[in-house]
This record gives structure tokens, sequence and C-alpha cells, in this order.
């Protein structure tokens, strides 16, 4: 069904993409949404192609959002429910501290949120951290 080479690339994809984009994919209406108005994506988000988004996705889970994008009906459903529980279950603080290394700032304390969590997914997953800790140092 699926190999690890795929879930390789889907786990890098998703930390390249949390990595890149600095700040967690949150509003304060709903809280955690798949892509934010100002053009935050989060782990699921992050993965669905322009062409299948539709503002109305906000407001269905993260089963649905799979249900609804044949894109991801491609990857592993556990992986990608893995993935997006990383990006949630950070705290916003947490979450956008984790990234101020994008600015070379760093905060040693809550830097290890989310990239603890990443680090947590490859090993459920048994897949390569590797990026995870270039792009988090400190990470270990």
């Amino acid at each position: 069904m699926y190999d690890a080479f795929t879930d390789q690339i889907l786990f890098d994809t998703v930390v390249n993409n949390l990595h890149t984009q600095g700040h967690k994919s949150y509003n304060d209406i709903i809280g955690c949404v798949y892509r934010s108005p100002e053009g935050r994506m989060c782990a699921v988000g992050g993965l669905i192609p322009d062409s299948e988004y539709r503002r109305s996705l906000e407001e269905t889970s993260t089963d649905g959002v799979i249900d609804a994008c044949p894109t991801l009906q491609r990857y592993n459903r556990a992986l990608l429910f893995s993935l997006q529980a990383a990006h949630d279950n950070a705290h916003i603080r947490e979450l956008d501290s984790a990234f101020v290394d994008v600015w070379g700032l760093g905060h040693d304390d809550e830097e290890r949120g989310v990239a603890r969590s990443l680090v947590a997914v490859a090993a459920q997953y048994e897949l390569d951290d590797s990026l995870v800790t270039k792009l988090w140092p400190k990470t270990t």
C-alpha cells in the first residue's frame, strides 16, 4: 500500500513546509486552519493543491479533508494525522518560538516544541528525522 520512500518524502515535505513558513496556521475564530489569511498552512493544508482547496474545507475534519482531496488520498492516512497533530497540538507561542531560528534568534526551551513532536512522529513511523535535527539543531 505505502512504502517507506513515500512516507519519508511526505514527512520531509511537511517538515520543510512548517519550517519555511515560520508560524502556525491559526486564526482566533476557528483555531488551527488548513490555510490562514496570511498564507500559512498547517501540515495537511500545505499538501493540498490550489486546484483542490475550497474555503469550506476549513470547517472539515482532517479525515474529511483527506476524503475530499484526491491528492491527499495517495499518502499514508495515519501519518497525515500524526503530522497534523504535531502542528495542531503545539502551543501557539511554542510553535512561533520553534521557528525563530529562521530569523536567527532561537529560544532554547521553547524551540523544541514542534521539533520534538516531529522527531516523535519520525520514530513512530520508522522515518529518518535528520531533516528535523538539521533545521532545528537544538532538538537533541
